[in-house]
């Protein structure tokens, strides 16, 4: 459940501003929130933003367990939504009903205006396995190749936007509403179908508004993509099929994913499966490689968490060694005063 079908992410408008801990040389916020033509309320960088810098840190309003947002009866997920926002104080029931609502409205024809769950479901978002609400984050537009991502910090208990690039002052803070494993990668008809059927708009990112020859390289860049995430998604070819799929593959398909902006979590998990995959075949390059990239998605996405050890360093100070003895050797890591472990108990 991270920004799914039953909980797409519209652009609200009229943050209520919290604060932030930042760098001491970076004090000034580094977002805010304008209005921009055929966009509404939008966050905007301030000031320059670095890439891999926290931008936004925010508590959820509302935190509904997975075990309520699952429920088949839609009544008893308002019912425990009404419960929940009757302790809000009356800033909180300000800011919520602030958020836009793109639900009520078309599940009954512009009959009705806004309800609570409306807003929830319209503004929800992944948070640890639940689904919360996020006043500031709302407000981050789509973009199918975002300059942001988001990241749980379920230890501190916040949500927190990260640049994943270099982000200019005066430009627009974007993250993806799409599933990386899924539409996310989707060509560009796919992707603009699924934000106007669950989002109510038609996006027109950078990516969507290619045409000709880099239409064309972007649509060719997302087919290999898929075509490597359909291996990996099928569970009858898991241990077949994708053991031979060669390791040039497995190397430009996680380029790839940079090159599309796909989410950090992501990106981090295809990771890991290809450094296991170099581990094992024993291709040094690919290892060091992955090691590397490995290293700094987990300090991003879980560094920040206390006592937090990142999975890669092993990878980082170990050699690769094989057992001679075998016909078909598989690569192993070893650490001097750290022992020999195979590749998939090592991570």
């Amino acid at each position: 459940m991270v920004l799914t079908q039953k909980s797409p992410l519209v652009v609200p408008s009229n943050p209520v501003p919290r604060k932030i801990k930042i760098e001491e040389d970076l004090k000034e916020l580094a977002y805010a929130i304008s209005y921009l033509p055929g966009k509404g309320q939008c966050m905007i960088a301030r000031r320059d933003i670095r890439a891999g810098e926290v931008i936004v840190t925010e508590k959820p309003l509302i935190n509904m367990p997975d075990s309520v947002y699952s429920y088949e009866d839609m009544r008893d997920i308002e019912t425990w939504l009404d419960r929940h926002m009757n302790r809000f104080s009356s800033d909180e029931r300000i800011a919520f009903f602030d958020l836009a609502d793109c639900r009520t409205p078309a599940l009954t024809d512009g009959k009705e205006e806004k309800s609570a769950l409306g807003i929830f479901f319209t503004n929800d978002m992944n948070f640890d396995g639940d689904a919360a609400v996020f006043p500031i984050i709302s407000r981050a537009n789509h973009s199918c190749v975002p300059n942001a991502d988001f990241v749980t910090r379920g230890e501190r208990r916040v949500q927190e936007i990260i640049a994943t690039s270099n982000i200019a002052a005066g430009e627009e803070i974007t993250l993806s509403y799409l599933q990386a494993a899924s539409e996310g990668s989707e060509g560009k008809k796919e992707r603009q179908g699924y934000t106007r059927l669950w989002y109510g708009f038609q996006c027109k990112c950078r990516a969507c508004s290619l045409e000709g020859q880099e239409l064309i390289l972007d649509e060719a860049v997302r087919t290999r993509v898929r075509e490597i995430q359909g291996l990996l998604a099928d569970s009858s070819t898991a241990q077949n099929q994708v053991a031979l799929v060669p390791l040039p593959y497995l190397d430009a398909f996680l380029d790839d994913l940079r090159i599309i902006g796909s989410k950090l979590s992501y990106r981090l998990d295809m990771t890991r499966f290809v450094f296991d995959r170099a581990v094992t075949a024993g291709d040094a390059g690919l290892l060091a490689k992955t090691a590397a990239a490995g290293y700094m998605l987990d300090d991003i996405v879980n560094g920040c968490e206390a006592g937090s050890r990142n999975e890669f360093e092993f990878g980082i100070r170990s050699t690769l060694v094989f057992d001679t003895n075998d016909s078909e050797a598989e690569g192993y890591l070893y650490m001097p005063g750290g022992g020999l472990a195979h590749n998939e108990t090592t991570l």
